[in-house]
């Protein structure tokens, strides 16, 4: 996982939100942050 996209995925787990989705492209920030529990859009494939 890049850096950026650690940081990305920290701050949303601090921000409390629960409706959050993760808008990404990239199938290991996608998979990740399927694994903490977000909710995840690809605006590629739609």
């Amino acid at each position: 996982m890049k850096t950026v996209d650690a940081i990305h995925l920290a701050s949303a787990l601090q921000s409390g939100l629960e409706d959050l989705v993760i808008v990404s492209h990239g199938r290991n920030m996608s998979h990740v942050a399927q694994e903490l529990g977000f909710e995840v859009f690809d605006p590629v494939e739609g």
